[in-house]
């Protein structure tokens, strides 16, 4: 045929991708599982693939070891997260 051309469309592979999840307090129980939800909804011809971490911070974590961020939770973001969806936090 006239004007037809044969071409390959090549697909980035998966990039996985680390996300800390820091629910915090109040409504951020209720978003962030929502943020993962549609993270894990993205199709995957988009090349991303996520996989999460659940970590501390907010105000119920500052009542039982008097700091609302632990370093723990700061140093997991930074040696394992690639990014973070962070709630609220009083």
């Amino acid at each position: 045929m006239v004007g037809t051309e044969s071409r390959s469309i090549s697909l980035p592979s998966l990039t996985n991708l680390s996300s800390g999840l820091l629910p915090g307090d109040g409504i951020g129980r209720e978003v962030i599982p929502a943020g993962r939800k549609i993270l894990e909804a993205l199709p995957k011809s988009l090349g991303l693939d996520f996989s999460f971490v659940h970590l501390d911070a907010g105000f119920d974590e500052f009542k039982k070891n008097g700091v609302a961020l632990p370093e723990k939770t700061v140093e997991t973001l930074k040696k394992e997260c690639d990014g973070a969806l962070f709630g609220a936090v009083r």
